[in-house]
């Protein structure tokens, strides 16, 4: 009888542990503070900035937005914005992304070219392009 109870403690106790799921498309959308930011291209022009960055009273700042597109489940637009104290706000549309799960993951792809990577908490773009690497690290806020 010991063991009877004894095995039916751990089989109710295994079974009712709760499974990690995998998360949605849906749930890569949403506010993002950027907080890295870098491009390099080889010219004096390169950069590497971990954000925010506050010097006195100026302050440099990004988020991202990604929006989930009607009727595309596995799609967002993505707007990369950057705040400059005292300048009106960079916009950049990055445009339609397609989530490509991969286990608990989703790389992001736009006109089948990778982009990096997103989980719903963070997002990883690092792409290069004819010698120009762009690199946006960014977690949900």
């Amino acid at each position: 009888m010991r063991n009877l109870l004894f095995l039916l403690f751990f089989t109710v106790a295994f079974t009712a542990c709760k499974k990690d799921s995998d998360p949605e498309p849906q749930q890569v959308a949403g506010n993002y503070e950027v907080t890295r930011l870098a491009l390099s291209d080889g010219t004096p022009d390169s950069f590497e900035l971990n954000l925010p960055i506050t010097q006195g009273s100026n302050s440099i700042s990004g988020s991202l937005v990604a929006t989930n597109v009607s009727g595309k489940p596995n799609a967002v637009t993505m707007r990369l914005t950057l705040r400059v104290t005292g300048q009106q706000p960079d916009e950049t549309d990055l445009g339609e992304i397609e989530l490509r799960q991969t286990g608990n993951t989703f790389e992001l792809y736009q006109d089948n070219v990778k982009l990096g990577t997103a989980d719903g908490r963070n997002i990883n773009i690092d792409v290069s392009e004819q010698g120009t690497r762009l690199e946006i690290v960014a977690r949900k806020i």
